[in-house]
């Protein structure tokens, strides 16, 4: 028995078979459209070089701290 046959009221009307091939068409349609895909690009792009500036500001902010201790060490002796 399936589904179609068994289901309540208005759902034994619906042939699930043709809603999930066109489901399919359709993810298919939208997996293979390359439109907009330059946005989407630039956004990891974008994402990569702030990982890359968050990085170096911390390395960075690192290494001026130390210089700084460095300094306030080198002065009150």
């Amino acid at each position: 028995m399936r589904f179609a046959e068994s289901a309540p009221g208005p759902l034994k009307t619906l042939n699930f078979e043709v809603i999930i091939t066109i489901e399919a068409k359709t993810m298919k349609k939208f997996l293979l459209d390359e439109t907009g895909l330059e946005l989407s690009e630039y956004a990891v792009a974008a994402a990569l070089v702030a990982i890359a500036v968050v990085g170096a500001f911390t390395a960075l902010g690192t290494a001026i701290g130390d210089k700084i201790t460095s300094l306030g060490t080198t002065i009150s002796k």
